[in-house]
């Protein structure tokens, strides 16, 4: 199986060849074409597994495929939102993506973005002095809840799910430790 079999446009696909990625893992075969259909997705996976590949590569070709798509990528840590930052430029390669990595609350909130990367005690922050709206939200990705839990961001989390759109997709991934 290839990443064209899984419903990935050329383009995303020419990117990750061109990182020398030509197979995708389990993780990728489980999720990548339910998340491309729209549909609400739960994973739980191993570290190192290609995860963060598994949802930014469809993401990607929703935004390409879509107009007005805007995703929220929460992770644990301002480390994790960089690591999802870089794995969007690379596969964001061939395409016009509009993303805004917020890692403390004077980063500029860019409103033209299509993507949104924050932890969030930082959304909470942003949310409490009016700077970022999130009631425009199709696509919710929580990056390892898990760990999200264990830094005590839990109820933080919360105000942040009850402050989006009910009708969107969510995308919840964890590690197996």
């Amino acid at each position: 199986m290839n990443f064209l079999d899984l419903g990935l446009s050329e383009r995303p696909v020419k990117a990750l060849e061109e990182e020398g990625i030509s197979s995708p893992t389990t993780v990728q075969v489980d999720v990548i074409p339910s998340i491309l259909a729209g549909k609400d997705v739960f994973a739980i996976a191993p570290s190192q597994c290609g995860k963060t590949y598994s949802y930014v590569l469809p993401l990607i070709d929703i935004i390409s495929r879509h107009e007005g798509q805007n995703i929220l990528i929460i992770t644990a840590s301002s480390k994790q939102s960089m690591i999802v930052s870089d794995s969007l430029a690379v596969l964001n390669k061939y395409h016009e993506i509009n993303e805004n990595t917020l890692l403390n609350d004077e980063d500029g909130i860019d409103n033209e973005a299509n993507v949104i990367i924050a932890t969030p005690n930082l959304l909470i922050d942003l949310m409490k002095e009016e700077k970022i709206d999130l009631s425009q939200i199709n696509i919710l990705v929580v990056d390892d809840i898990n760990l999200i839990k264990k830094l005590h961001q839990l109820k933080n989390l919360e105000v942040v799910l009850a402050a989006l759109p009910a009708d969107k997709q969510n995308i919840v991934f964890t590690n197996r430790r």
